[in-house]
């Protein structure tokens, strides 16, 4: 009830303040129709005779001016009051907490680059609410999964009769869980991080091939282990950006190829540099996916693959796609069922 009371507040002081805006271009209005008038009547005094000079034609004059100024500045008035309170009501659902606020601009004459640049400002808060939501509720979601099963699998460590296998086990198990909470709170961070930027920093020329040669390197353990056959074509390219975002992009274009590569199957990365960007593709002989999966596939949280769903938080994804975007570049998918798939990043130089 006080939260309405203070909205009715606000916005009846706001329409007092354009009540005197209008009030006060009307004066302007009717002061310069005035001076208009008496300009022109000293002008044309100026050029008579003193024998037709007549004195009493401004007299005839200001209420001529009137009569036409009055009216015109009234619906001048009322045009602008109506817009400003178009916008100030629209202001105060938006400071409310009101979503999907929307200002018509046919009919709006002047007002419409205005009201055209409110939308847009409303549209991104209303974006930025439902992106939080999203956030909180996706990682409040995840967060429950490995939370529960330390502390279950803790719980049975306290039984002392426990036989030493099943302890073993179960260590395993908090240990295989920590870790991936870990890596999910890691890669929250870092998708908030990226998601709060719009230009990037620590820019500097570094050799793309090398980078992306050392991060296969260091990843061998989890792609020799499923016994995966990885080629990589990546000659020497020198491409100016930030080394950590970059490295964070192919660490998980290339984990998402083990992750859905099956035992004894293909990677390859192949890279090309050419005038204007620097084009690589990783590419698969994985699961693959339907087009509905593919869709989504960069959404927060989104497996579409649920056997696969112990093995990862769905953020990998978003996160590539979002430091595609603010390197400048694109990626492409192309995927088929059983046949695995290709992601394909370019980059402007």
């Amino acid at each position: 009830m006080r939260e309405k009371k203070q909205k009715k507040k606000h916005s009846a002081a706001a329409r007092h303040i354009n009540k005197w805006l209008a009030l006060l271009s009307g004066i302007i209005a009717v002061g310069g129709v005035m001076a208009f008038g008496l300009i022109a009547y000293i002008a044309n005094a100026a050029g008579e005779s003193a024998e037709t000079y007549n004195p009493l034609w401004m007299v005839y004059m200001i209420p001529v001016m009137l009569a036409i100024a009055v009216p015109v500045t009234i619906f001048i008035a009322k045009s602008i009051y109506k817009h400003f309170n178009t916008l100030t009501e629209a202001m105060n659902a938006v400071a409310n907490g009101g979503t999907d606020v929307y200002i018509p601009t046919s009919r709006a004459s002047a007002f419409a680059g205005l009201y055209e640049d409110f939308n847009k400002m409303a549209a991104e808060i209303t974006g930025i609410q439902k992106l939080r939501t999203e956030i909180v509720d996706g990682f409040s979601h995840e967060l429950k999964t490995p939370v529960a099963s330390i502390n279950g699998f803790a719980r049975l460590l306290l039984d002392e009769d426990l036989p030493e296998d099943k302890r073993k086990k179960y260590l395993q198990i908090i240990v295989k869980e920590s870790d991936r909470l870990a890596r999910l709170s890691q890669d929250n961070l870092m998708l908030s991080k990226i998601d709060a930027q719009e230009i990037v920093t620590d820019k500097k020329p570094f050799n793309l091939g090398r980078q992306i040669q050392d991060i296969a390197i260091s990843m061998e353990s989890a792609w020799s282990d499923k016994n995966i056959n990885l080629s990589a074509e990546l000659p020497d390219a020198v491409y100016e950006g930030n080394q950590n975002l970059m490295e964070s992009l192919w660490r998980n274009l290339l984990s998402n190829a083990i992750k859905f590569t099956p035992k004894n199957g293909d990677i390859s990365i192949n890279l090309t540099d050419a005038k204007e960007n620097i084009t690589v593709t990783f590419a698969d002989t994985g699961i693959g996916m339907s087009a509905g999966v593919k869709e989504h596939i960069f959404e927060r949280y989104y497996q579409g693959d649920a056997s696969h769903a112990g093995e990862g938080h769905g953020l990998g994804l978003s996160i590539v796609k979002r430091i595609v975007k603010l390197c400048g570049g694109k990626i492409t998918v192309e995927s088929k069922e059983g046949e695995g798939s290709a992601f394909t990043i370019t980059l402007p130089k």
